[in-house]
């Protein structure tokens, strides 16, 4: 596998991230969770994020969410769906690893979508093409095999949701990174209607 088709693979590790800045018409959570409130995973909404690879070469990666049911979110990127269940406990990969589990705290530990994830900060700042943010979680996870290692740092924002991901990696000597930065989101649009 190339260089480039190992760094897509660990890019879909991600996809699992994203939302708007808009109230969920089908929460059945109640009020919103700090988690929901992080990664909100609105219907009808796309993001757009700058990718940056080892090799400085940048492009662009789109993702667009619908909640066809309150406890299922669907995350499509270039034609292919990733699924996430939505529940009290966070927001779960169809693998069973969570993207963010609740509760959140700065000791915060838990199973992700490939390795053991961490709190970093309950308190990150950040700056992106899309802007700047406060009050974000930086998470980070992790995973050593005897094939490969594979680590992300993700940072969430409250009423946007993934704001910065980076993945990095190495396989058979192959070192990879990929970065992505939040530049833009929102309603999709749909032509013809008001």
């Amino acid at each position: 596998m190339s260089a480039r088709g190992i760094g897509l693979c660990f890019m879909l590790g991600l996809s699992g991230c994203g939302a708007a800045p808009t109230k969920s018409p089908n929460s059945s959570l109640g009020s919103a969770s700090e988690v929901e409130r992080l990664l909100p995973l609105e219907n009808n909404t796309v993001f757009s994020y700058i990718t940056t690879d080892e090799a400085e070469q940048t492009g662009i990666y789109v993702m667009e969410i619908s909640r066809p049911r309150a406890a299922l979110a669907e995350l499509k990127v270039a034609g292919k769906v990733f699924r996430r269940s939505i529940s009290k406990d966070g927001v779960q990969a169809a693998s069973g690893g969570y993207v963010l589990h609740s509760p959140l705290s700065a000791d915060a530990k838990w199973k992700g979508e490939f390795g053991d994830v961490s709190v970093k900060s309950m308190s990150r700042t950040i700056k992106v093409p899309a802007g700047n943010f406060g009050d974000c979680v930086e998470t980070y996870e992790s995973v050593t095999t005897s094939d490969y290692t594979k680590s992300a740092t993700s940072v969430f924002c409250p009423g946007v949701g993934m704001v910065y991901y980076k993945v990095e990696g190495e396989q058979d000597g192959v070192m990879l990174s990929q970065k992505l930065e939040l530049k833009s989101y929102g309603p999709r649009f749909v032509v013809g209607t008001k």
